[in-house]
């Protein structure tokens, strides 16, 4: 379940009276796997590991039956909706348009290579005929091939791209571009009778980021307090690895825990790791249980016959060093290294 945690304070209160958002990304949440639902296949255990940097995940699946089962398993990635500003300076600007997290899986320690299907879609209508025919690439926010494409499309058939909202010119240049993107991978796994079947998947998250501030609007805080049950103790941990700037960022991490469903029974075996990315940074969440800390940095939860009710959304905030020297010299923040 969703744990409700302490809701007294803001989170403006760990930097006087307001706290902002900016300079920001969305995260976008993907989960696990996917099956049709079978009630001839338990899930023996997961080891689920959690960080900004990639997420992990260690499965055994038992087919308690007498007889094979061949099914179909499926990992979809995170929907790309038209009209979120955060998707572009979210995802890799040169990445792979099919493979944007860096998907891959093994079973039973042997590379899978899956099928992938990636549709396009706007308002619920699917137009991914339609972008084929006329050369479009399927996922315009990564890479820049897609825009480039538009700008060929000819006149006469530009009509259909503006009626829809999916494209406005300015001369022969396309300036807005944006529709739903759909990408998942999925594959046939035969589980032998009788038989266990470990399934390890590694992806990199698509995390958001922003900065918080002493200032501007005080609903931002008390929503990543609700959201991330942000309690008394790390708010105290805050308002000390805030100063001296007052600044923090923030990184967020989602994952869709109750794809783990599809299966008899609940999960034998249940372990969830978080780790930090450093040991000052503070990490809020609506665990399903009691996270318990095995270093500065990684906590633990463990549970068995587990099921799960409710996703993850992890708050990672630690101190904006950039923003503390520009509030001590008062100039513009460091650029990159040249």
């Amino acid at each position: 379940m969703r744990f409700a945690g302490v809701s007294l304070l803001l989170l403006a209160a760990a930097f006087g009276t307001n706290a902002r958002a900016n300079d920001s990304t969305a995260e976008l949440g993907a989960g696990g796997l996917q099956l049709t639902v079978n009630s001839g296949i338990t899930m023996k255990s997961e080891d689920l590991k959690i960080s900004v940097a990639g997420i992990d995940i260690a499965y055994a699946f038992e087919n308690t039956g007498d007889t094979p089962i061949t099914t179909l398993v499926a990992f979809p990635l995170p929907m790309l909706r038209a009209g979120d500003p955060d998707i572009a300076d979210a995802l890799p600007r040169e990445g792979d348009p099919l493979n944007f997290v860096g998907f891959t899986v093994q079973v039973d320690g042997k590379t899978v290579t899956p099928d992938v299907e990636q549709r396009a879609s706007i308002l619920g209508i699917d137009i991914t005929d339609r972008l084929k025919a006329d050369g479009i690439p399927l996922n315009p926010y990564v890479q820049h091939k897609a825009r480039t494409a538009l700008a060929r499309v000819p006149k006469d058939k530009r009509a259909f791209y503006v009626s829809h909202g999916l494209a406005v010119w300015s001369d022969d240049e396309p300036l807005s571009v944006q529709w739903d993107v759909a990408t998942t991978f999925f594959w046939q796994q035969t589980f032998p009778a009788k038989g266990v079947v470990k399934v390890q998947h590694h992806y990199v998250p698509v995390s958001g980021s922003g900065l918080l501030t002493a200032a501007a609007d005080p609903a931002t805080g008390e929503t990543l307090a609700r959201r991330h049950c942000l309690q008394a103790a790390a708010l105290d941990q805050l308002r000390t690895t805030a100063a001296p700037a007052g600044a923090l960022r923030r990184a967020s991490v989602e994952y869709v825990l109750r794809t783990g469903a599809n299966w008899a029974g609940p999960i034998g075996r249940f372990r969830l790791t978080i780790e930090k990315p450093s040991a000052d940074t503070v990490m809020a969440v609506c665990a399903p249980g009691l996270l318990v800390p095995a270093s500065p940095t990684v906590s633990v939860f463990e549970a068995m016959d587990f099921t799960p009710t409710s996703d993850l959304e992890i708050l990672f905030l630690h101190p904006d060093r950039d923003q503390a020297v520009q509030e001590r010299v008062g100039g513009e923040r460091p650029g990159p290294a040249r």
